[in-house]
């Protein structure tokens, strides 16, 4: 299959497996010849070097942050000089990494192993033998896999041609080169970290976060998009053969076949003629396929349950750093200040909760209490405040906008009072509060509909 979708899917999924830095290292397949222990091998190299570039930058960096572009939720805190420190490391870290991957995957092995085909045929043959109650067999009386001093029929390989490889010297290169990057780093990071304080260590560990974060969410998944999108779009035809081939496929040995006559000269098949059918040796007992059906299922639900779990636990802990990790100690201080500027707790006389029982009281609270509070007043010598205009009275905290005092009465006689005794007490009532239910009306003094003397409809206070 040729089509841009199915191979740009299999290279999608080929490339997490084998080709991201991060994931292979769980996800690898079986028949790769970059194993697990050289992936997690590259991956310690990655973090020690990116420690050791984040730290030489820090080493010539300003003691304080620049104030720009501030991000701080909760123990974790990025300003914009740590996030550029920490892509810059990226950049400098990522051609030794990616040349460190390169040795692992294309050195081939330095002895090929024996072919899959030929170790099956010779397992076969063994077991064979010893049912038949025959010995071992000679080495001498095994068919070779090649013919000697004749033709050869070599085993078509679906037309695939031996791709690029390195000599197998540059594997034990390459660990070497990941073991002098790890020695090396790891004496500079101590040697650096002797001389960062508490604050410069944070923001290095902060920008080789950033660092880690951007290439396994970032680099490395669009390394892969785009390399399947150009391994479908330009190399079909070869990726079309080669989405299933592993590495195992061209580090075998290879195999041949006798040269025989009737292979080369084989005659049609006779319709008339009879057929035998070689019956398959089973068992009709299939309890073992539906424990291993069962255990699948199981391991099928309990991922998905891990995976929400994980889910739920990653949504849990970022809403615990938005709740409580931005909180100042100085807010409480805030609003402290704010209780006993307006709400005055425990005043003898303007205390808002115990003493504003009734509507003078509230009009005295606002013209002596709130007015004062919300512009800043005249100084001690009686100075007029220049330069504090938009302050309240502290003369410290800055107003946004204005103080507005807004009253919301609803519509009359929108619902009905219960009945029984309670319709004699209460003759209306107002309903639930709404937009659509508030009462926009004009009224007169005491919040009557008619004057009470002549023209007080008229005051603009009215209306």
């Amino acid at each position: 299959m040729t089509n841009f979708t199915h191979l740009y899917k299999a290279s999608k999924e080929k490339g997490m497996r084998d080709r991201h830095l991060w994931t292979s290292v769980f996800y690898r397949p079986p028949r790769s010849r970059y194993t697990r222990i050289e992936r997690v091998g590259v991956c310690a190299a990655f973090v020690y070097l990116s420690m050791t570039m984040s730290a030489m930058w820090y080493n010539v960096a300003p003691e304080k942050p620049s104030a720009d572009s501030y991000f701080d939720l909760g123990a974790f805190s990025l300003s914009a000089e740590q996030g550029a420190i920490g892509l810059i490391s990226l950049v400098a870290v990522y051609p030794v990494i990616q040349l460190m991957v390169a040795m692992f995957r294309y050195a081939r092995p330095r002895t090929r192993k024996v072919a899959r085909s030929i170790a099956a045929r010779d397992r076969q043959r063994a077991e064979q033998r010893e049912e038949m109650g025959l010995g071992p067999e000679a080495e001498m009386d095994k068919a070779p896999d090649v013919e000697k001093g004749g033709r050869k029929n070599s085993v078509n390989r679906r037309n695939l041609k031996e791709p690029f490889t390195l000599p197998w010297w540059f594997r034990p290169v390459a660990w070497l080169l990941v073991l002098a990057v790890v020695g090396v780093s790891v004496f500079f990071v101590w040697a650096y970290a002797m001389e960062f304080g508490a604050q410069k260590t944070s923001r290095w560990l902060t920008s080789l976060l950033v660092t880690f974060l951007t290439s396994l969410l970032i680099i490395e998944p669009v390394m892969v998009l785009l390399g399947a999108v150009i391994r479908a779009t330009c190399c079909s035809k070869c990726v079309s053969t080669r989405v299933d081939e592993d590495d195992v496929d061209f580090d075998e040995e290879k195999t041949h076949l006798y040269y025989d006559e009737e292979w080369q000269h084989m005659k049609p098949l006779d319709a008339t003629a009879n057929r035998r059918v070689h019956a398959v040796k089973g068992t009709s007992d299939t309890s073992l396929l539906e424990s291993l059906r069962q255990k699948l299922v199981k391991e099928r639900e309990m991922m998905l349950v891990l995976r929400d779990i994980l889910a739920y636990l990653a949504f849990v802990m970022m809403l615990g750093f938005i709740t409580y990790g931005s909180r100042d100690p100085s807010t409480f201080l805030m609003v402290s200040h704010f209780r006993n500027a307006f709400i005055r707790e425990g005043d003898l006389y303007w205390d808002y909760k115990e003493k504003v029982t009734h509507s003078d009281r509230y009009w005295l609270w606002l013209k002596n209490i709130m007015l004062k509070e919300l512009r800043a007043q005249r100084w001690y010598n009686d100075e007029p405040p220049y330069g504090l205009r938009g302050f309240l009275g502290d003369k410290q905290n800055r107003i946004m906008g204005y103080g507005i005092l807004r009253q919301v009465r609803n519509k009359k006689n929108v619902c009905r009072p219960p009945s029984g005794p309670i319709r004699k007490i209460v003759g209306s009532c107002t309903g639930p509060r709404a937009m659509a239910l508030e009462d926009d009306g004009d009224y007169c003094a005491h919040w009557g509909d008619k004057e009470v003397f002549p023209g007080a409809c008229s005051v603009p206070e009215f209306k």
